[in-house]
């Protein structure tokens, strides 16, 4: 009986492997049709990407500063504020920032979640499947960001909570809510 429930792990965990590479390809093709903003650019906002996930269990940890419409900055190492979108650069970027960061990773779920993590300096997805929650911490050199994570809520869990802190400030946390609901995070 142990075999066919592991089997059935190993099942959910690939198919939620093929939802989350499929999720981070639709948001790159999104923004590339967009003509997404750069952090360069400071007219980009996240305001109208940030209310199309309404309604989707998914929630994002950018607010907008009260003055304008652009995203808060959270502060990030450096002086540079990372308000830019958490994907705009899954690590495709010039690795010209060639700083070292401090980066943790925290993700807690309500039950059981798949999870993925992976830093710029080391391109591999590290996954498993977490009870409750995992946290792993290290130096990374490069330009932000420096660190990515995914999460996947599964049968028996209710929401799963990604968060990256850079240097002891939090650059992305997100929330998904729901059976099977995914959340992303980038830092």
């Amino acid at each position: 009986m142990k075999r066919r429930s592991r089997s059935a792990l190993k099942q959910r965990a690939a198919i939620a492997i093929g939802v989350v590479a499929s999720l981070i390809a639709a948001v790159s093709v999104v923004m590339l049709l967009k003509g997404g903003g750069t952090s360069d650019d400071p007219s980009a906002t996240r305001s109208d990407e940030a209310s199309s996930l309404n309604g989707t269990g998914v929630t994002d940890s950018i607010e907008p500063e009260p003055s304008s419409g652009t995203p808060k900055s959270t502060g990030a190492p450096g002086g540079k504020g990372f308000a830019s979108n958490a994907i705009d650069d899954p690590f495709g970027g010039e690795a010209s920032d060639r700083r070292i960061y401090r980066v943790v990773i925290t993700i807690s779920s309500t039950g059981p979640a798949y999870i993925g993590y992976r830093y710029r300096d080391h391109r591999a997805m590290q996954t498993r499947v977490i009870d409750n929650s995992f946290t792993v911490s290290r130096s990374v050199r490069g330009p932000l960001p420096v660190a990515q994570a995914v999460a996947q809520v599964l049968e028996r869990g209710s929401s799963a909570t990604c968060r990256i802190s850079v240097d002891g400030v939090v650059v992305s946390e997100r929330t998904a809510t729901g059976r099977y609901k995914v959340t992303v995070c980038a830092g």
